[in-house]
Parts: structure tokens; sequence; C-alpha cells
């Protein structure tokens, strides 16, 4: 079977540096350096579909946006809001 060369490549955050075993189905498999610096494993198939674009540091970062409403917390008016709330 023909092994696609994506050493150089970039999918998304993903570069890829170097090929990795291949797994029991014979399925290719690439070692992918993010942009946050961390390495990771991904299958060469959700590399070229567009399924593995990071480390999983941009789903972090998007959970953390979803779940952050106002941005305000900490600042000297929530506090005061907060306070409001409480009495």
């Amino acid at each position: 079977m023909k092994r696609d060369n994506f050493i150089g490549t970039r999918f998304g955050q993903l570069t890829v540096i170097s090929p990795f075993e291949s797994d029991l189905n014979g399925h290719s498999r690439w070692v992918c350096k993010c942009d946050c610096g961390n390495e990771t494993v991904a299958y060469g198939t959700n590399l070229k579909r567009g399924l593995t674009t990071s480390c999983g540091c941009k789903r972090k970062e998007v959970t953390r946006e979803e779940k952050t409403t106002h941005r305000m917390y900490g600042t000297p008016l929530y506090h005061s809001w907060s306070g409001m709330l409480q009495r």
C-alpha cells in the first residue's frame, strides 16, 4: 500500500515531523508538532480530512470560551455586582 509523505506539511495547528509505526490494520500514523509546543500522533486519514487539527489545546480553548459568559470575573465591577446579590 502506498504511503503518503506528509513530512513538513501543515494541518491546522499541526506540522508533521516524522512517520510513526502503522497500527495493526496498516493505517499510517504521523508524529506532529503543535503550535503550542506539544507533540502528538495522528492518523494520516484524519489529518487529510481535517478531523485532527491540534494536539487538543484548541479544544480546551474553545470549551473555555463557550463556558465563559462575560469575562468580567475578578474585576471590581464584578465584585460590586456580586456584593449586591449577596445583600
